[in-house]
């Protein structure tokens, strides 16, 4: 799906819910900060670094790498906030790697998408189709996205994830990814 298509999706979104979309995300850009690096809003694991090097806007982007452990390892950034079961969610982020530090093997950068309940139980999940990989043009931002997934009954929280996965290969590069969207719309 490219950026028009996104956008077609993300207005009939809006449309079901009868106002403008509008980004439920705090920070989306990564311009706020706190002694971890991110904004209070985001929490970060493995190796990922709010960085000034090729944001998309602003002047701030996640950037993701993996450990080299010689096992499968993940590094991100998440954000939690309330779910509106039944509710129609869609989900972007523009990712890119530098050819100067471009990805390698089978290291790859895409979103996911989790609902839990009160008791903190996941009850979906799901990952956007499209990824960043080797293979992906270096140099230039390109959209990351999961669009119309429908809140479980009983979601209490939505978690958006976005991460870089680095298999045993221990595929080196670091994914950057700037202008997280989460759209909502009406049950």
């Amino acid at each position: 799906m490219n950026r028009f298509a996104f956008a077609l999706c993300l207005f009939f979104v809006a449309a079901l819910s009868g106002s403008a979309a509008e980004n439920i995300l705090t920070d989306s850009s990564f311009e706020g900060s706190s002694e971890s690096g991110f904004s209070t809003s985001y929490i970060a694991f493995g190796n990922a670094f709010r960085e000034g090097n090729t944001p998309h806007t602003g002047e701030f982007a996640a950037k993701l790498f993996g450990n080299f452990s010689g096992a499968m390892n993940w590094s991100g950034v998440s954000q939690d906030v309330p779910a509106d079961p039944g509710a129609i969610y869609a989900v972007q982020v523009m990712a890119r790697h530098n050819s100067n530090d471009a990805l390698q093997g089978e290291t790859c950068a895409f979103i996911k998408i989790e609902f839990y309940n009160d008791a903190g139980e996941q009850l979906a999940t799901a990952e956007s189709k499209s990824r960043l990989t080797s293979d992906s043009k270096a140099d230039m931002y390109q959209p990351l996205k999961i669009a119309g997934i429908r809140a479980p009954e009983g979601a209490a929280k939505l978690r958006v994830v976005l991460l870089l996965e680095q298999h045993e290969d221990n595929g080196s590069g670091a994914a950057y990814m700037d202008d997280v969207e989460l759209i909502k719309a009406a049950r």
